[in-house]
């Protein structure tokens, strides 16, 4: 009995040790594994990292050429070394540029290699042409100063259906605003629908009062006003001055509070200085407030900031200085005129086909007119790109122009480079469309000298929206430097209207037109009682007469260049991931 047991227990040991064997193999076959697949997972980490890096390379090449404003189809080809597909570096790695079918859209593969194990990337970059903001958000914007003397400002939109403009049914979006840091506002009559933003102080004349305001005046100096409407808020950075009238919203000034009369308050009304009551007035009516009138420190603090745009955002000396050296001289037509009722006809490609459309007059070597006039066709286009101000097209160079009693009709997109002074007189001058090309023509115009508009003349007539390429129907920049002050600059014009002598632009008509005017260096001068539909940019702008401006609310949506300018771009990493 004790062999059979002696027996058993051998067995049992060898079973035992040779479990203990077989698991003890076990464990060192599963920590080898462990460690193979603890090796391959970072390898394939490493390969990653090195396919993050090849896309994050790529990255960074993108934000030098954006510092140097490299042209996006040089970036590419750059990325692409010399057009392989590849870019090396010193890890090995390979990454592939491919562009979609998108032009906007390109994806970087990036593959990471190391010790047999790979790792592929993909990122696609969005890269949008970056479209500046428009120089024309606002009705009215003067760099040194706006002045209001009568007339109305208000606004329409284009855009809407019908989009005519229509003063019964007029926008309250029709802004004013000023640039430099003292560019005042003179608000003495007239109509606002829009706010008023001024830089510098806004304030009335001793002979002005009345004016109307549907919407806010924001100063980042004084506020004077007199007998004025104010359905918004009233916010002074630094003193404020109201004489009578009737504010709707809230007042307030930073520092001093002075007020004339009883001028009507609906809203609170907080100073951070001293009140002041002149004339015997009484409170601001209601006066029985709960705050009453509240001397509040940090009232300056609230007003909106002073606005940051700038004067001349196309820095129109330059643009028109690359235009003299990319286009051909003057074609010596110094003036385009003809008898009564004539009619000058200018396509954007060619001239009319019988050759005749109106009379061209040049000059000869004594600078005397040549009084037998010359055929259009005989005048030279110059091929201009000015992404600035999008114009890609054939141009006309003209030493001047001056319409009397005549018509000039144009048919397409056309431009006009001037040398020198445009004017239309006569009650059969202007500019008008040719019939059925309203909706796709468009006259631009780039002058160096002053550009005046008779009172008898009309202007596209009847011609209210941008058409379907975005231009508007008129557009005239103006390089011209208006010099001396703004008050030396008038004199006494006819009938004992004051014109502006010294200005780049002078609207006098009385008849609608639509047009914006870009004029930063140059006054502008607003005198008529007809239209003006669009928007007026000028060194200071002065509306004098007692029709208006009257904003385009689609001329406030960011400028498109045409063609895009491939240096403006910015690129934003759409999303990557790993395949």
């Amino acid at each position: 009995m004790k062999k059979s047991q002696n027996g058993f227990v051998l067995i049992s040991v060898l079973l035992i040790t040779s479990i203990a064997t077989f698991y003890a193999f076990s464990e060192i076959k599963g920590n080898q594994l462990q460690e193979r697949i603890g090796g391959n997972q970072q390898k394939e980490m490493n390969a990653r990292l090195l396919a993050e890096k090849g896309i994050f390379e790529s990255f960074k090449y993108i934000q030098v050429a954006m510092s140097n404003s490299v042209d996006t189809n040089d970036m590419i080809n750059a990325l692409n070394n010399g057009n392989t597909g590849y870019i090396n570096h010193e890890e090995g790695l390979i990454t592939i540029l491919d562009a979609s079918e998108h032009a906007d859209i390109f994806t970087f593969k990036s593959k990471g290699t190391i010790h047999g194990a790979e790792a592929l990337m993909i990122a696609e970059i969005d890269a949008s042409e970056i479209i500046p903001p428009s120089p024309f958000k606002d009705a009215i914007v003067g760099c040194e100063g706006v002045g209001l003397y009568n007339g109305v400002v208000d606004s329409y939109n284009s855009a809407d259906n019908p989009g005519a403009y229509d003063e019964n049914n007029a926008g309250n979006n029709g802004g004013i605003a000023t640039v430099n840091s003292d560019a005042d506002v003179t608000l003495n009559a007239g109509t606002v629908k829009g706010n008023i933003d001024s830089n510098g102080s806004i304030g009335t004349t001793p002979g002005g009062s009345g004016a109307n305001v549907t919407g806010n005046l924001t100063a980042q100096k004084n506020i004077t006003t007199k007998e004025a409407t104010i359905t918004g808020n009233v916010n002074a950075r630094e003193s404020a001055h109201i004489t009578g009238g009737h504010i709707e919203g809230t007042l307030n000034s930073g520092r001093n509070l002075t007020h004339t009369g009883s001028p009507i308050v609906d809203g609170n009304v907080s100073y951070g200085g001293d009140l002041l009551v002149q004339s015997g007035g009484a409170d601001p009516t209601p006066s029985t407030y709960d705050f009453g009138h509240n001397n509040v420190s940090g009232v300056a603090e609230k007003t909106p900031p002073a606005s940051k745009q700038s004067c001349d955002p196309k820095g129109i000396s330059a643009v028109v200085r690359a235009i003299d050296e990319n286009t051909n001289k003057p074609t010596a037509v110094a003036a385009v005129s003809g008898p009564s009722g004539g009619t000058m006809k200018l396509t954007d490609s060619v001239i009319d086909a019988d050759g005749r459309t109106g009379e061209v007059f040049t000059r000869d070597s004594d600078n005397n007119l040549v009084t037998t006039p010359v055929y259009t066709s005989e005048m030279n286009l110059t091929a201009l790109d000015s992404k600035e101000l999008a114009i890609n097209e054939k141009v006309y160079v003209l030493e001047s122009l001056e319409l009397v009693n005549t018509q000039l009709e144009i048919k397409g997109d056309v431009t006009l480079i001037v040398e020198g002074d445009i004017s239309l007189f006569g009650g059969q001058s202007g500019f008008k469309f040719a019939s059925g090309a309203e909706s796709t023509s468009s006259l631009t115009i780039v002058s160096k000298g002053k550009v005046t508009i008779g009172s008898d003349a009309t202007i596209f007539p009847n011609a209210s929206k941008v058409h379907n390429g975005s231009r508007a129907p008129l557009s005239i920049y103006s390089s011209y430097d208006s010099s001396g002050t703004r008050a030396d600059s008038y004199n006494s014009g006819s009938g004992g209207t004051e014109q502006n002598v010294d200005a780049a632009f002078v609207f006098a008509g009385d008849s609608a037109m639509y047009a914006k005017i870009y004029a930063p260096l140059g006054y502008v001068s607003v005198n008529g009682s007809g239209k003006l539909m669009g928007s007026v940019r000028g060194k200071a702008v002065d509306v004098r007469g007692t029709g208006g401006v009257h904003y385009d609310e689609a001329l406030g949506l960011p400028e498109r260049g045409d063609p895009p300018d491939p240096s403006k771009v910015k690129y934003l990493s759409a999303y990557y991931y790993y395949n």
